[in-house]
């Protein structure tokens, strides 16, 4: 009986998903910067309620070639590495090498760059998280000088802060052409804006900021807890944000 409840409520959820992305256009997905150096994710709930997490095999290039996959599968959650790589189809885990072929854990791990992004989450109290938010834009741009800042809501608990004028060369004195050096520099770097922004009192989750291979959710796309929309947010009217949970008859009342 428990495992049939499941079932149903899993086909119920998945149904709405997918109308959803039947229903949404190109312009609802925002895509990072440089797609095609990024691997997506998704993760697809079974009818026993067991998600299984799986990379898209295409080089996303547009929403377009998001969506269609969006559409055939109907995932829970779709996700996009914060790092961009240079083979990002054929990424593996980092100590990870097969036997009988050289190179591997490096050929198939060329990390090229990282933004800055931080993830705030305070469970029941979305209010508080976008005056966390705001804070932390006030403290970067104070004590760093950063100007360039985007708000994604999460679909859940919180939302990520983008900041979109950080170049890691401002940071550091050299940039290393080996890239597992290069992975390794971003953490150290990061961690002087984690650390003060948590001296702060600013509720960062810092191993979003210092993972290299962290994955963030998509905007314009599901969350599948929740079935609100991850979205982006202006942080002029962040405060006053209110989560839209995808309808059970369709995108259209959505957009009443």
């Amino acid at each position: 009986m428990k495992a049939r409840r499941a079932a149903r409520r899993t086909a119920s959820e998945r149904g709405r998903i997918r109308a959803y992305y039947r229903e949404a256009t190109t312009a609802s997905l925002e895509l990072p910067k440089e797609p095609t150096r990024r691997q997506f994710r998704v993760a697809i709930k079974k009818p026993s309620g067991r998600l299984v997490f799986a990379k898209i095999q295409d080089r996303v290039r547009d929403p377009k070639t998001l969506l269609a996959h969006l559409r055939s599968s109907a995932p829970h959650h779709v996700y996009y590495t914060t790092s961009t790589w240079l083979d990002p189809q054929r990424l593996g885990p980092r100590n990870f090498k097969t036997a009988g072929k050289a190179g591997y854990q490096v050929a198939h791990n060329v990390f090229i760059d990282q933004g800055l992004f931080f993830d705030i989450d305070l469970p029941g109290d979305l209010a508080e998280a976008a005056r966390h938010a705001l804070r932390l834009r006030d403290l970067l741009a104070s004590e760093w000088g950063f100007r360039d800042f985007r708000a994604v809501y999460s679909g859940s608990k919180g939302f990520h802060v983008y900041v979109d004028d950080f170049h890691i060369r401002d940071f550091a004195r050299e940039i290393p052409a080996d890239p597992r050096e290069r992975e390794d520099l971003h953490p150290i770097v990061k961690a002087r804006f984690t650390e003060r922004a948590l001296r702060a009192g600013i509720a960062v989750d810092a191993a979003c900021t210092l993972d290299p291979r962290r994955i963030l959710r998509v905007p314009g796309t599901v969350h599948g807890k929740t079935l609100n929309l991850c979205e982006p947010v202006s942080l002029s009217r962040v405060e006053s944000f209110v989560p839209r949970k995808i309808p059970s008859d369709g995108w259209l009342r959505l957009l009443g």
